[in-house]
């Protein structure tokens, strides 16, 4: 049930997110990109515009913890936000400012906290909106 659920959700959310022609596979999983305590991950090879996301089995559990949002269609917009990443050329953009940079790691650090702040802000402002456009559903 999870799982359908997922790949329902992906398609909705890849369609209007304009990354419907990436091949985006889904799974559910003890743990996602080799942590348990993740609700959800992406790996992403832009070359091929393949995507595997990954949501943790125990998303029911996890998800109602306070520290996340609880709502996985909101946690799939997230992970679908980084697909955008590569589709718009900013990963590709940030690798060219770093690569001639030689102590780049704690820029990089903070590139990728910014990065994850900004994709969770969206990712929530969208799932709100989405809400209020179909009456709460």
């Amino acid at each position: 049930k999870l799982e359908r659920r997922v790949r329902l959700l992906i398609k909705k959310w890849s369609t209007i997110l304009g990354v419907s022609d990436w091949d985006i596979k889904a799974q559910v999983v003890s743990n996602p990109c080799g942590h348990e305590n993740y609700l959800a991950c992406v790996r992403r090879d832009i070359g091929h515009r393949h995507a595997l996301v990954s949501v943790n089995i125990d998303w029911a559990d996890i998800g109602k913890t306070p520290e996340f949002g609880g709502d996985l269609e909101e946690t799939l917009i997230h992970e679908i936000l980084h697909i955008c990443e590569s589709e718009c050329g900013l990963n590709s953009h940030v690798e060219g400012i770093l690569s001639g940079i030689e102590n780049r790691q704690p820029l990089e650090d903070a590139l990728d906290s910014g990065g994850e702040l900004l994709v969770g802000y969206l990712a929530r402002r969208l799932y709100l909106l989405e809400g209020d456009k179909s009456g709460g559903t």
